[in-house]
């Protein structure tokens, strides 16, 4: 591929942008890879965590590509617009867990695509903000819906409205990425979390993450039914008998992911 490099170790599916030059911006051949990558994983049974970065340590995601926008006529910019909301909305229904490590500004696009992932750490260096009004548009990845639902109507007003720019810290505080770490110590933050997901029974780990998704799409009482439905695919699995004997013998789990 010519803009995102892939790697699968064992049940870890990587994602890494390679447009450095230009911020990691999203063009279109970069969202029709993006596509392309997220449709295998969809059809995968061995990927348990995706995780996203980025080249370089000034930009997750600068967002769209400005550049390429200019030279796009009205039908060629809403093809963009669909297909970036069409993918960011295939990757927040992933099964596999998804996390972003989050190195320099994720403005537009780049934080749209924290907002649908399940779990972002970032640098205290990261910048990230919605800044699409500023430039005579709005947001067309899912940002104003994901943002309002994560951090509240009111600073979703505020930071779309106000094209405001927030730091990782203010990003942490809001509940908008799940921790702000040292630059330095990112590699290890981001280590640590895919540690303790790898180590979840993939069949529950998956099944927890889906009833999660359909409480926001559903009403508490049609969620709960949902949520029940989730919790019977887990009842007769390998883990969770493992669980239970692990328990009564006193030692760690050995789950198998089955």
């Amino acid at each position: 591929m010519e803009y995102i490099e892939t790697a699968q170790e064992g049940n870890v599916y990587r994602i890494h942008f390679n447009r450095e030059r230009y911020f990691n911006a999203f063009n279109y051949g970069m969202l029709r890879e993006l596509e392309q990558i997220i449709e295998e994983i969809m059809n995968s049974d061995s990927v348990k965590v995706v995780l996203f970065t980025a080249a370089g340590k000034k930009a997750f995601s600068s967002g769209a590509d400005l550049k390429e926008r200019l030279g796009l006529d009205e039908n060629e910019t809403m093809r963009n617009v669909r297909l970036i909301s069409s993918v960011f909305d295939k990757i927040s229904r992933l099964d596999p867990v998804t996390i972003c490590k989050v190195d320099g500004l994720a403005f537009g696009g780049g934080m749209e695509l924290i907002l649908a992932c399940d779990f972002a750490i970032a640098a205290d260096t990261a910048q990230l903000g919605l800044t699409e009004v500023g430039w005579g548009i709005i947001p067309g990845g899912g940002g104003t819906q994901r943002l309002a639902g994560l951090a509240g109507v009111n600073k979703a007003r505020e930071m779309i409205l106000l094209s405001e720019k927030i730091s990782a810290a203010d990003a942490e505080k809001y509940g908008i990425i799940y921790r702000m770490v040292k630059a330095g110590d990112l590699d290890e933050a981001v280590g640590n979390l895919m540690d303790i997901l790898l180590s979840q029974p993939k069949v529950a780990l998956h099944a927890a993450k889906r009833a999660i998704n359909d409480s926001m799409e559903h009403s508490v009482s049609e969620g709960v039914q949902i949520e029940r439905l989730h919790y019977l695919k887990t009842l007769r699995t390998y883990d969770r008998m493992e669980a239970l004997n692990s328990f009564g013998e006193k030692r760690k789990p050995a789950f198998r992911d089955e």
